[in-house]
């Protein structure tokens, strides 16, 4: 295999399209050419009925060490020719985020309904997230309780491609870093609004921090539906309180 020819290889072979991340002197970290190829990849792919699976790896002996600081903020004359700006290959990029989100959780939602076997485990997506719970149970943290008040399975696609990932996201961060005993999840279905609110007896997460790509993750999916997250700590500064809301179109069914 020729490791010098493009950072991201293609192959194909019987419907099963391969995605190699091809920088392995930089153990495959991202730049602009790396990002750039690897979409035009996909859009090709995504147009091509032949190929029922995709498959993403790394050369090397690392997958991806993340965005590759040393080119950080430059932009290829070919990123400017095809794209318009890094801003535009920003924005196909959340694009393409928002595209698989919304295909992962169909993917997901089939899953649990084809492995239901007994008749109390929930369906919908009030039962994915019932699952999401248990599964943060199972790993020792029994004190994670869920309320919800409204209708999720009412909720459009795009909210709920959105609302999984980043209550995991939340509830991971809660295990991790917040040093709590309990967390209480309430997710609220309004009129025009949704509203996810985790609380922990820990530290909870500070949104002033430097971002990791936890904290950046879960302001971009709130900005991807025009919303907003908050933090507040509790009167003691160890009660912590995170709120993830987005608006709702009252005019959908």
């Amino acid at each position: 295999m020729n490791t010098t020819a493009s950072p991201v290889l293609l192959t194909t072979a019987d419907g099963v399209a391969t995605l190699t991340l091809n920088r392995p002197d930089r153990l495959n970290a991202q730049n602009t050419e790396l990002f750039e190829t690897a979409l035009g990849h996909l859009e090709r792919l995504a147009a091509d009925d032949s190929v029922r699976v995709v498959v993403l790896t790394g050369q090397g002996r690392a997958f991806c060490a993340g965005g590759d600081i040393s080119t950080m903020g430059q932009a290829s004359d070919k990123s400017e020719a095809s794209l318009g700006s890094p801003a535009r290959l920003s924005d196909k990029a959340v694009e393409a985020i928002t595209d698989l989100d919304e295909t992962i959780a169909v993917i997901r939602r089939a899953i649990f309904a084809l492995t239901r076997s007994d008749g109390l485990a929930g369906s919908g997506f009030r039962g994915e997230l019932d699952r999401l719970i248990d599964r943060h149970r199972a790993v020792g943290r029994d004190h994670v309780r869920l309320e919800i008040t409204g209708d999720v399975d009412a909720l459009p696609p795009s909210h709920q491609a959105q609302l999984s990932p980043v209550l995991n996201e939340l509830l991971s961060n809660v295990e991790r870093h917040a040093n709590a005993e309990s967390a209480v999840v309430h997710i609220e279905v309004g009129p025009t609004h949704l509203a996810l609110t985790v609380s922990d007896d820990g530290e909870g997460i500070d949104l002033r921090a430097p971002r990791g790509y936890g904290l950046r993750n879960l302001a971009i999916r709130a900005q991807l539906l025009d919303g907003s997250i908050e933090h507040s700590p509790g009167p003691d500064g160890s009660d912590a309180t995170v709120v993830w809301a987005v608006p709702l179109d009252p005019r959908l069914p």
